[in-house]
């Protein structure tokens, strides 16, 4: 048909221009992200705000998302035997000591110089915890391993031998192998001493074979039973991982007033190119799990967090260790790897916030944090990356995060980089070289240089008036001039603060000190006040021989052997050590609790007191016995301390542990540097901090630290009038008390009689104290 051909020929065809196109591409793009990110917003609303799971009402579509959380919570592992069941799985070398931090790891299928390198270099940053791993059996080990774990289960290692099993049992599992061989755990479970013999009833284990990267969870969780609520826990792969020396972080300590503080669990972000959980590996991981894609749209842009480095407090450990068991029951996935779906899944699905003990959750980002896990693909020297590894120390950095650059204390994934890899293997070969097993084992918090061992059992002293109180904090001093109005000044200013332990004291002997002196102490020794009079100690329990000479040394030097021993009366309590002759308290410093670490706090000079150039130009005595510790000409000794402050030698205060090991460690100092005569005090104890712990930095177990005058509970003093410590905002007239820089009330002031205008104001509060605490007569 000639017209239906032209009409068809002249109409016009239809097109879409490019920005038609274009426009229509964005609405789809548009369309799929918003329909993506409504359903990921309303399962992340539905997930993380809900009450609970059972009192939701979902669409079926949702539904299977949620994570399974029974009523009553995640239930411990053992309840799954439906019997009153218990761990009864005991180790085979070495004790818990519940009191500790600890670090887990699987040993089986290591070699000698892997656990060589995981134990000397842990221990040499020191972390003084117990150190667990689970092992083959002796008779199967590599030559050497058992008595290298016999030799360092004396102090703090704990192994537990054929605690885990393959399918088939004859077969050990080979360190390429270790994580993907399905095994059970043996013995874990059963009833204390239900057989006949006394022994405890075991059970088989009661779940399916899996993975031993999957088992491993459980097992942990079992150690976990062994630490109180405040312990720290790491969980971490021991076949690729050494720690180091000055190491920015650590795990923290789990000693002192934890109680009080959140309970924090620390998850780290994997490294590599593929750190997102929408990786085709890892996605594998995830679908295989879960089995369902719907899961992946709402993890896909989320970064891979590692199973394989978990840390905190053992309440929060053991929830995170109860989730991870939950969710191999949940889904049956028992194969290599499950174990990284199943921990994303209970960080991203909000399963660990839930938990009770767990208070918060901190992720870090690659690099940060105490572990800092290499990964592929991430050479550590391309580039020149100086600012996470120097080349030429091979020290594996933390990123800087506005801190300046540290060494990371964990260095997981060692082996990732053939660099490293060299240089760890050099290491190892070393530490074998050195490893000596007929050397003895320090006992933990074994910092300094001590050259002695420390003692093996505890020194019991008897002193000559009252009695110490093991579970009461403390305060020690030397009284030499035992003025009596000094001494009332400073036990009813203590009294006053509200402060209830122990004030131990060193007096002249009885025959020396003034008959009102005497009833003093005699009535206060019936209320925490400890005499003891001269240089004798009657030593009560333990062997002890004094390693100064107490004939032939100053009182300055020898008071500290005094405070080792009396420290040891003492359990984990805080103790001050000062000159009481001359200290006021203006308030109870023990209030202020230093929480989470093992701390001893030094003390500087007031620049306006004492400095490095006052001691070297006025004070000779002093200064010869510094160039004598410190074995430096005065030239150089005065350009190394010429910029630092001078450290008070009577002024210390922090935990027994910690204060008791020092105290050895400076004893040890007089010992070998023979410097025991005047000026000795400062010369050893600013050569501890500026030379021993300055060059080493504080072990990562314990925190040192050394404060500024006038920057915490102990104010040493400034010899100024009123007038210049009014201007400088360091006394408060109103009240008559002493500052510290930051406005705060000094709660202790030591050396009270520099300030002359005060002597009258001081005599006014004495006589009030007096009347505030009477001497009561006692019928002796």
């Amino acid at each position: 048909n000639p017209f239906r051909q032209y009409r068809k020929e002249s109409m016009p065809k239809p097109h879409l221009s490019r920005w038609s196109i274009a426009f229509l591409l964005v609405l789809v793009v548009a369309y799929v992200i918003l329909s993506s990110i409504y359903v990921d917003t309303l399962v992340g609303s539905i997930i993380f705000t809900r009450n609970h799971v059972t009192e939701m009402d979902l669409d079926d579509h949702l539904r299977h998302l949620l994570p399974q959380i029974p009523p009553g919570g995640i239930p411990s592992p053992s309840d799954i035997l439906l019997v009153n069941a218990s761990t009864v799985l005991k180790p085979t070398l070495g004790a818990h000591r519940p009191d500790q931090d600890a670090i887990f790891a699987i040993g089986d299928g290591l070699a000698l110089k892997d656990f060589a390198l995981f134990i000397v270099t842990l221990r040499s940053t020191g972390f003084e915890g117990d150190i667990v791993f689970s092992t083959w059996p002796r008779d199967s080990l590599p030559s050497g391993v058992f008595e290298v774990l016999e030799h360092y289960s004396k102090v703090g290692l704990v192994v537990y031998e054929n605690a885990i099993i393959a399918d088939n049992e004859d077969q050990l599992m080979r360190l390429d192998e270790v994580n993907r061989t399905n095994v059970w755990l043996r013995g874990l479970y059963g009833q204390s001493s239900q057989t006949d013999d006394g022994t405890d009833e075991v059970y088989l284990d009661p779940r399916p074979a899996r993975s031993l990267g999957i088992a491993r969870f459980e097992l942990f969780w079992a150690w976990s039973k062994n630490y109180k609520t405040q312990s720290r826990i790491l969980l971490i792969d021991a076949k690729d991982t050494y720690f180091q020396i000055d190491g920015e972080v650590g795990i923290g300590v789990g000693m002192t007033c934890t109680e009080s503080s959140p309970s924090i669990l620390h998850l780290y972000e994997e490294n590599g190119k593929e750190v997102k959980l929408g990786s085709i590996e890892n996605r594998a991981h995830l679908v295989e799990a879960y089995k369902d894609k719907r899961i992946m749209r709402f993890l896909h842009n989320q970064n891979v967090l590692t199973p394989a480095s978990t840390h905190g407090p053992r309440k929060a450990i053991e929830a995170y260790l109860r989730a991870m068991v939950q969710q191999f029951d949940n889904t049956g996935c028992a194969s290599y790897q499950c174990e990284w779906a199943f921990h994303n899944y209970i960080y991203s699905f909000g399963i660990l916030i839930q938990m009770e003990g767990i208070d918060y959750i901190k992720t870090h980002l690659q690099g940060t944090g105490a572990v800092n896990s290499i990964g592929y693909n991430v050479p550590l020297n391309a580039n020149n990356q100086t600012e996470l590894f120097n080349a030429e120390t091979y020290a594996v950095l933390n990123r800087r995060m506005g801190h300046g650059a540290h060494n990371s204390w964990a260095v997981h994934q060692y082996d990732r980089d053939p660099d490293l890899h060299d240089a760890v293997d050099d290491m190892m070969d070393y530490i074998l070289k050195e490893l000596n097993l007929s050397d003895p084992i320090h006992t933990p918090i074994s910092f300094f240089h001590a050259e002695s061992t420390s003692r093996d059992e505890i020194i019991r002293t008897n002193p000559t008036m009252g009695k110490h109180r093991p579970n009461e904090d403390a305060i020690f001093s030397f009284l030499f001039d035992a003025i009596l109005d000094d001494v009332r000044l400073f036990i009813l200013s203590v009294r006053k603060s509200g402060f209830e332990g122990d004030i131990v004291i060193n007096t002249p002997l009885r025959e020396e000190m003034h008959s009102d002196l005497i009833d003093f102490l005699e009535h206060h020794s019936r209320h925490g006040v400890v005499i003891y009079e001269g240089f004798q100690i009657d030593i009560d329990e333990g062997d002890y021989a004094f390693r100064l000479d107490m004939e032939d040394i100053i009182v300055e030097v020898a008071k500290f052997e005094y405070f080792y021993l009396w420290a040891q009366n003492y359990e984990e309590n805080q103790i001050m050590i000062l000159d009481g002759e001359y200290a006021y308290f203006q308030s109870n410093p023990f209030s202020l609790k230093d929480c989470g670490r093992l701390t001893l706090n030094f003390y500087e000079e007031s620049k306006y007191t004492l400095d490095f150039n006052v001691l070297r130009v006025d004070n000779k005595e002093i200064w010869d016995a510094m160039m004598h510790v410190f074995d430096k000409d005065t030239k150089t000794l005065y350009e190394q301390l010429k910029e630092v402050n001078v450290i008070n030698p009577t002024a210390f205060f922090g935990h027994q542990r910690v204060l008791e090991k020092y105290l050895f460690s400076l004893i040890d100092l007089f010992e070998t540097s023979k410097c025991v005569y005047y000026g000795c005090d400062y010369a050893a104890v600013n050569f501890m901090w500026y030379e021993e712990i300055t060059h080493t930095g504080s072990p990562i177990s314990v925190n040192l630290r050394l404060n500024h005058h006038g920057g915490h509970v102990i104010n040493t003093g400034i010899p100024a009038s009123l007038k210049f410590l009014q201007k400088k905002n360091l006394f408060y007239y109103e009240d008559k008390t002493y500052l510290n820089w930051d406005g705060e009330r000094s709660p202790v002031v030591l050396r009270v009689y520099q300030n002359h205008q005060m002597q009258s104001i001081f005599a006014e509060r004495l006589k009030d104290l007096i009347q505030e605490f009477p001497i009561v007569p006692f019928d002796k």
